[in-house]
């Protein structure tokens, strides 16, 4: 007990000299006084720091009003094809969708499994029109789908082709499924 209160006495007898970091490998110390070359880095990083933090916090929010409305305004979405879709247990039932190009279509989504889900096609995404972006929240190629929750989605097919489906959580477990637009 005796030796550590003498060295501390010893230490603490010292007048402090500090070091900022970007000075440390210098052999001219600094004072206890604010560095200026630390306090010049500072002033160049944060007019970015903050910009990077403004760009973060307003791309969600703004997300949508970049999107254009690419939907032909004529489309009589009252007669909208609707095409159900359940999620259960690491499937999707059912597991074969069929499209026609340029007809109006909502995909009723509906999870009543035991866990989330979701409804992820980003090539399919690109090969339709959507009425309702939303829909997709930020992800953009997929829609979430929580515990006895539905979501619907309304879009037109745009381009012919044959689209993969997957729960992006559960597709090793056999939730796939495969989208057609004829």
């Amino acid at each position: 007990m005796r030796g550590w209160r003498a060295s501390f006495s010893r230490s603490s007898s010292r007048s402090p000299i500090r070091r900022c970091s970007p000075c440390s490998n210098n052999s001219k110390p600094q004072s206890t006084r604010r560095c200026t070359r630390s306090s010049a880095m500072r002033t160049a990083v944060r007019p970015r720091l903050e910009l990077a933090a403004l760009v973060l916090a307003a791309g969600p929010c703004c997300a949508d009003a970049q999107t254009p409305e690419r939907i032909a305004p004529d489309v009589d979405w009252a007669n909208a094809e609707i095409v159900a879709v359940t999620m259960v247990n690491y499937e999707f039932v059912p597991d074969r969708l069929s499209f026609r190009r340029g007809v109006p279509y909502r995909l009723h989504l509906e999870n009543h499994g035991s866990e989330i889900h979701d409804f992820s096609a980003p090539e399919f995404f690109k090969a339709i029109e959507l009425r309702n972006p939303e829909v997709l929240g930020p992800y953009a190629t997929r829609i979430v789908v929580r515990l006895n929750e539905a979501k619907d989605m309304d879009f037109i097919a745009t381009r012919a082709g044959s689209y993969e489906l997957t729960c992006a959580d559960h597709d090793w477990a056999g939730m796939t499924a495969r989208i057609t637009v004829e």
